[in-house]
């Protein structure tokens, strides 16, 4: 697997598989063969969807399912740039193609209810390097933080089931539990197929 195009069709078929139902660890597992298999060979992808931007992150369209299924990004995270806490609302797998990332994960230990407070417990932390692949699956194994930890910007491919502008995400406060709704901003344009 060596384009984007075998990427989407991959990840079109696995996509297609899991409609009947939710995610599951087991079908996120066979995605996150797709995505090493894509990390193995970054040829494909154009060096404009690497640009960092200093102190910063940022964020590449490259795909956008048009049934809203999935979408592809490349995010690009400066040297020691820190991801705060947050979830995702929707299944992931998260490739990584150069530098590395320390990630720490979460799980909610709460009640959860009261909308606007959280009590997280930390599940384990890992140090992510080029070809390591990490899952996301809600609602308890998808909330982390990232910090680059290399001297180079961290690039990785994003993959989502669906469109992340579209979901309410929760950042959260560690030392005060207060949690915090927000809509991630759109990727930058660039789609590559």
């Amino acid at each position: 697997m060596n384009t984007i195009d075998d990427l989407i069709v991959g990840l079109t078929n696995l996509v297609e598989d899991m409609e009947d139902g939710l995610a599951s660890r087991s079908s996120l597992e066979i995605g996150e063969s797709l995505v090493q298999a894509s990390l193995a060979d970054m040829s494909w992808l154009p060096q404009r969807y690497r640009q960092p931007e200093k102190d910063a992150a940022c964020q590449y369209m490259l795909y956008s399912d048009p049934k809203n299924r999935f979408v592809i990004t490349s995010a690009v995270f400066w040297p020691g740039f820190v991801v705060p806490v947050h979830d995702h609302g929707v299944w992931g797998l998260i490739g990584l193609y150069a530098g590395s990332e320390h990630e720490e994960r979460y799980i909610r230990v709460d009640d959860r209810s009261d909308p606007n407070y959280a009590q997280l417990q930390t599940l384990d932390t890992q140090e992510n390097q080029t070809g390591d692949v990490s899952l996301l699956l809600p609602p308890d194994d998808e909330i982390h933080n990232i910090r680059t930890t290399s001297s180079e910007p961290s690039c990785s491919l994003h993959i989502y089931g669906g469109n992340l502008t579209n979901v309410t995400r929760r950042r959260f406060d560690l030392e005060t539990g207060r949690v915090h709704t927000f809509t991630a901003p759109t990727p930058r344009e660039g789609q590559l197929a």
